[in-house]
């Protein structure tokens, strides 16, 4: 197992955010899940962006480390995954959703993510 740089985790995962927390955001303010009426895709777009910002993230941590690329690219993605599923978790609070969160949706965002977070850092590799 390769040592990780937290340094480039904390570059590649603060990345991810800056991209993935906002689209997260108004993919939540945009979610046709509050009014029956409402069938926007937004959601889908807003969730390509979040893919984009996890690879993004994947891609600047394994340039700090191309030894251990992918490592770092899915342990960044997973970093920034974290506060993005807490921030979710808390708007259910907010806006008294008294169904928690399910555990078979909350693995597989994080694994999607992660990937997402694994395919910018093996595409950092290749360009």
């Amino acid at each position: 197992m390769p040592d990780i740089t937290w340094r480039a985790v904390l570059l590649g995962a603060s990345v991810a955010l800056a991209v993935g927390l906002p689209a997260s955001v108004l993919a939540g303010l945009t979610d046709g899940s509050n009014s029956p009426d409402d069938n926007s895709s937004w959601v889908f777009v807003f969730l390509a962006v979040t893919l984009v910002g996890m690879a993004a993230g994947g891609a600047a941590a394994a340039r700090r480390r191309p030894d251990a690329a992918l490592t770092h690219g899915a342990i960044a993605a997973f970093c920034a995954f974290v506060p993005i599923q807490a921030l979710g978790a808390a708007s259910q609070l907010i806006n008294d959703d008294t169904s928690p969160p399910s555990l078979l949706g909350v693995v597989f965002s994080a694994t999607l993510l992660t990937t997402a977070g694994i395919i910018g850092a093996a595409l950092s590799q290749r360009w």
